[in-house]
């Protein structure tokens, strides 16, 4: 009877994820400059495990706690239960022993306490310098600002870009000027300004 119930409980949920995943088949998909992929589960802030990470076990008997029921933009971080920063919306949330998994990309994602490899800035590497994300959008006529190239390769964001013109963001063919000391990406039809930083500067 009680295992009748928990499976009764469970196609309810996955039901419900079903559902709300349908619902969100229009979505926008957020702002190529994201921060920490992050997910609001039980009251408590979670952040994402690399994509990079693989894990083999077998979650078809795992507890299903419910599925991400809304999201926010990338740039932001989820503030209510079932809430993420990722256009995740339906996913099934799982617990197996002592850890909350949620399926993305058809992959079990960990969610940790704190944040751990996705935990580096937005970044480009240019002409052997890198360069940091400010989120600055320049509001001046640049049309004139030097034209330096544009950006020619991207890592993943648990990477930090290693050749000119490459970024650990999606911006891959975005434009590049030069803006003083720094210089600027053209993402989203807006000029966004990456800075130098003093320890970059000073080496």
């Amino acid at each position: 009877m009680k295992r009748a119930r928990y499976i009764m409980a469970s196609m309810i949920l996955a039901g419900l994820c079903i559902l709300a995943s349908v619902a969100f088949i229009h979505r926008e998909e957020p702002p190529l400059w994201d921060i920490i992929p992050a997910l609001f589960w039980d009251d408590s802030l979670y952040y994402l495990e690399s994509h990079e990470i693989k894990y083999e076990e077998d979650f078809s008997d795992a507890a299903l706690l419910g599925c991400v029921t809304s999201t926010v933009d990338g740039s932001e971080f989820p503030d209510k239960n079932g809430q993420s920063n990722r256009p995740i919306q339906g996913a099934p949330v799982k617990q197996l022993g002592d850890k909350i998994f949620v399926l993305t990309d058809d992959s079990w994602i960990l969610l940790l306490r704190e944040p751990s490899l996705w935990n580096l800035p937005p970044s480009l590497l240019w002409n052997d310098s890198l360069y940091f994300y400010t989120g600055l959008e320049i509001k001046e006529d640049v049309s004139d600002a030097v034209l330096l190239g544009e950006v020619t390769s991207t890592v993943d964001r648990i990477d930090i870009p290693n050749q000119n013109g490459q970024a650990n963001m999606a911006i891959q063919g975005a434009p590049v000027k030069q803006y003083g000391e720094s210089i600027i990406v053209l993402i989203h039809d807006s000029w966004i300004e990456f800075e130098l930083r003093e320890e970059e500067a000073n080496q």
